[in-house]
């Protein structure tokens, strides 16, 4: 009994031995591993600076062309940089650098989106967002002649200076908002529609210049927002002075201007009626004088006026014969 539990002894010694000479050659073995060469990303699939704000969007497939960013308004501004992921390798494609704030669209570089399963990454040092809000807004531009973005992404338009409204690509809780715009030459006027000092004024099917017949005296912040068939919106906004005109007359031209045409129908026809009115007022004064004047003789007074200048005469006649 006392043999077999040293051989269970000696055995298990062996073992336990075994085992450390083992984990210690796989320990070497991962003390002695090279690493991989650096790329764009790390080992989690992130770019750029791994200590900066990271957000990233599943982009839809889209458009080529120039990428401007800009950040949400009330935002501090950031250093940013953009990156592109093709969705099978964590690599990264560097699209540009630049300092951004929430006033105006500032250029990256060329991206294309027409490939689907691709990825953009922004990085920046001070980026940041509420729950459910975009952290930076980015907006691609297919030609230089579609708008020139700044303030807005600006573009003449049948002579009128305005904007394009881009429109949103993305989803509306996504981290990276993405926008795009079309050309407007290569669509057609669907509606237009004219407000002056944040009101409504009228809809036409045409775009032209603002009708002053709509507005009161004086100077008015006139806005024309024009919808396309391809889904565009483009934005005119006007100071115009409408000039200075009796306010009863200013006030009177711009409701019936502003009325539906059942209402304009009903204004005219009151004119009408009131207009009646004064021609039957002012031919029953004409008709009441001259009864007066019948009736008090004085049409007969100019009957008989050369009758008694005639005797006027004789009578001077006789007086001049007595002499």
């Amino acid at each position: 009994m006392i043999m077999v539990m040293k051989n269970i002894k000696i055995l298990a010694l062996i073992l336990f031995l075994a085992s450390i000479i083992t984990v210690g050659g796989d320990v070497s073995a991962l003390a002695t591993a090279t690493p991989s060469a650096p790329t764009a990303s790390d080992s989690n699939g992130s770019c750029g600076n791994p200590n900066y704000y990271q957000y990233s969007l599943l982009a839809p497939k889209t458009v080529s062309g120039s990428l401007y960013v800009r950040l949400p308004k009330g935002t501090k501004p950031s250093d940013v940089q953009f990156y592109t992921q093709d969705g099978l390798t964590p690599d990264c494609k560097q699209i540009g650098t630049a300092s951004v704030g929430p006033d105006l669209w500032v250029k990256l570089g060329a991206v294309d989106l027409t490939e689907s399963q691709t990825n953009l990454v922004a990085v920046g040092s001070a980026l940041g967002a509420e729950p459910y809000a975009a952290a930076i807004q980015a907006l691609v531009v297919p030609e230089s002649s579609v708008c020139q973005p700044s303030t807005d992404c600006m573009v003449t338009y049948d002579g009128l200076n305005g904007y394009i409204v881009p429109k949103l690509l993305s989803g509306d809780t996504d981290s990276i908002a993405l926008f795009g715009v079309s050309s407007l030459t290569d669509s057609k006027v669907k509606s237009v529609q004219y407000f002056a000092d944040n009101k409504f004024l009228y809809k036409k099917s045409t775009l032209a210049p603002i009708n002053k017949n709509y507005l009161n005296n004086g100077i008015h912040n006139t806005s024309i927002q024009v919808q396309f068939t391809n889904g565009e919106v483009f934005m005119v906004n006007q100071k115009i002075d409408a000039g200075q005109s009796w306010p009863g007359v200013a006030y009177l031209r711009t409701m019936y201007f502003k009325s539906s045409n059942q209402i304009k129908i009903y204004m005219l026809a009151g004119l009408f009626i009131i207009a009646g009115l004064l021609v039957i007022i002012i031919a029953r004064i004409i008709h009441v004088k001259l009864l007066y004047r019948n009736d008090h003789g004085f049409n007969n007074y100019h009957n008989v006026k050369p009758e008694i200048k005639h005797v006027q005469a004789v009578v001077r006649d006789i007086e001049s014969d007595d002499q």
